[in-house]
């Protein structure tokens, strides 16, 4: 059975102050449209590739990862727009438990 987080993939990362030392929490991206359908996904409004293909951040699927581990794809580190990343991190905080 292979891992959890087998296969490369590009990713939101979530990143105080926009730093990449030590661990990063990333939110993780699918192309699968069957994301449409989850409220906890939001289609980007970029292309990682720029194949026409969209793709979702799945904002309930959080993790924790070492940076030595991202890899840049061909047009190397790409910003998502503003919007997009608000839209993101809004969810993320909906799907996170609130305190008592």
């Amino acid at each position: 059975r292979l891992p959890e987080m087998w296969k490369r993939r590009p990713v939101v990362i979530i990143s105080y102050k926009n730093t990449l030392h030590g661990p990063c929490l990333v939110i993780p991206t699918s192309t699968d449209n069957e994301n449409a359908a989850n409220p906890w996904a939001h289609k980007l409004s970029i292309e990682f590739e720029g194949d026409g293909v969209a793709s979702w951040a799945i904002c309930n699927h959080p993790a924790t990862v070492s940076p030595s581990r991202f890899l840049q794809f061909n047009q190397g580190m790409v910003w998502l727009p503003e919007s997009d990343f608000n839209e993101v991190l809004s969810k993320l905080l909906k799907w996170l438990p609130k305190p008592f």
